[in-house]
């Protein structure tokens, strides 16, 4: 029979070797950076502009298929306006957008679906760079960040480093002066027609027939120059650098109606808005939450450096008393 210092020896061992196994087959196995979990829970974007009225929601939800490196999305867009207290709110616009996303690059890996017309086909739109979050590691230079009114990306350069209660966070600002939103796809809300007053000389006959509309009493409009919608935006996001996760989001908006030469004729969507301090400090206490690299690997590495103290002892401990007895016979 074993004496009890050859079997505890040889249990240490045992214990000493599965603690180094463990820990140096984890990174095969166990995700130990900060991608996005699929069981996030704040994935709402609210920025609203008091003055104005304007709230534009974000809201995107993970769904299946979804595997270690990707996931599907569907995002929805809202832009409401409020006119006055105690009146219904005004849908300015709404949009909803699904594709595959990369949980540790975030950027897309399909091609989005976008559905933005009742009983109409769905538009294909290629997503590139970033949008609703950035990459983990997030490095303080320049991201291309999708923009969905354009349908097209522009850089988001980085700016400084900001702390919010502790945390440490990277402010990006993307800057696009007015396009042509018409230049770059087909859709009836990218044109209209200006409506100018009728000449005198008409005006009679047309008020009796079939005006389009009047602005004042006794006067009648009538469709004037071609107009195009042209889009320009500033915006501020505020990454948390080990996450890539977005959680601040400052945005200025300044579309309008003008001619082909870009004369401004008729504001369409102008607003300044901003996420809520409630939110903002939600998503930065989720992102922290989020798993850390660094301490796991700390962690890893204390659990491979106790296997060996505990393999090493084991065997000393084990073979010395081994060979002490050997010699003592």
């Amino acid at each position: 029979m074993l004496p009890a210092s050859r079997v505890l020896s040889a249990i240490a061992i045992g214990i000493g070797l599965a603690l180094l196994v463990g820990a140096g087959l984890a990174p095969r196995y166990l995700h130990i950076d900060s991608r996005l979990p699929l069981d996030v829970e704040h994935t709402t974007f609210r920025l609203a502009d008091e003055q104005t009225g304007h709230q534009l929601q974000l809201h995107w939800d993970l769904l299946e298929p979804a595997d270690a490196e990707s996931v599907a999305v569907r995002v929805g867009s809202s832009l409401v306006r409020e006119t006055e207290p105690g009146e219904p709110t005004e849908l300015v616009d709404a949009d909803v957008w699904a594709f595959d996303l990369d949980r540790i690059t975030g950027q897309a890996l399909s091609t989005a679906q976008l559905s933005h017309t009742l009983v109409t086909p769905a538009t294909h739109v290629d997503i590139a760079g970033q949008w609703l979050k950035f990459p983990v590691d997030a490095k303080k230079t320049s991201y291309d960040v999708f923009d969905p009114t354009l349908r097209e990306s522009a850089p988001a350069a980085f700016q400084e480093v900001v702390t919010v209660d502790g945390i440490e966070l990277y402010r990006y600002r993307q800057v696009i002066d007015p396009v042509n939103v018409a230049t770059k796809y087909a859709d009836q809300r990218n044109t209209k027609r200006e409506l100018v007053p009728a000449p005198e000389e008409q005006e009679e006959n047309l008020a009796a027939e079939t005006a389009v509309g009047q602005a004042d009493e006794g006067t009648v409009m009538v469709p004037g120059r071609q107009l195009f919608l042209h889009h320009a935006a500033t915006r501020d996001y505020f990454v948390h650098p080990r996450t890539g996760m977005i959680v601040d989001w400052h945005e200025e908006i300044d579309d309008f109606y003008a001619t082909a030469d870009g004369e401004r004729v008729e504001d369409a969507v102008v607003y300044q808005a901003r996420l809520d301090a409630d939110d903002v400090d939600k998503l930065i206490a989720q992102a922290e939450s989020f798993a850390d690299a660094d301490t796991v690997t700390t962690i890893r590495y204390i659990v491979l450096a106790v296997g060996a103290v505990i393999t090493v002892v084991a065997l000393v401990g084990g073979f010395g008393s081994f060979r002490r007895r050997r010699e003592a016979q």
